[in-house]
């Protein structure tokens, strides 16, 4: 798929957009990390709010095939380390928005945040994602063009949990927009 980024990744992007699911995130994530390209950026700040999930774990897999091996070191967020890290959907989401586009916004202060039990936890842990999705989404709003994204790519609406297609955070991101 890296070798292959140009067809692979509108498919890619379409993929993240309609996964709910960790270990495809997961995947999805890395995938799009590794290919490099910033067009991915709006889907990653999509996905960003399906990373609260309930708790997993992260996995370190020891890899033999040295070309294997040489392309994972390449790609995996722990650089220079014998072991391949496979990241909860959370952290591979964060770090390649974050490798993709140089910005950090805090958004590892949520790192250990699982899908709580109550419906009132999980209503204030869902804003908390989202606000820091609101977030990326008016960054990159406002500097998608210095990234030279296609504007068929550009938009990173972000939708709150719940809530159908085409029901935007407008009112939300405004005030996100201001602080």
């Amino acid at each position: 798929l890296v070798d292959h980024k140009q067809t692979a990744l509108p498919a890619l992007i379409e993929q993240l957009d309609s996964e709910e699911r960790d270990h495809p995130i997961r995947k999805l994530a890395f995938t799009l990390r590794a290919i490099g390209d910033q067009r991915a950026v709006p889907v990653l700040i999509r996905a960003f709010p399906k990373t609260l999930l309930p708790a997993s774990s992260d996995y370190g897999i020891k890899i033999e095939d040295p070309e294997l091996k040489r392309w994972i070191a390449k790609h995996d967020l722990g650089k220079g380390r014998s072991i391949f890290s496979y990241l909860r959907a959370f952290r591979e989401v964060v770090g390649a928005l974050q490798q993709l586009t140089g910005q950090n916004f805090g958004e590892m202060e949520l790192f250990g945040v699982n899908l709580a039990n109550t419906e009132s936890q999980r209503h204030l842990q869902r804003e908390q994602f989202h606000q820091i999705a609101q977030h990326w989404a008016h960054w990159w709003e406002a500097n998608q063009e210095s990234h030279g994204v296609d504007p068929a790519y550009a938009k990173a609406r972000v939708l709150m949990a719940g809530k159908k297609q085409g029901q935007l955070l407008d009112k939300d991101m405004r005030e996100t927009a201001a602080e």
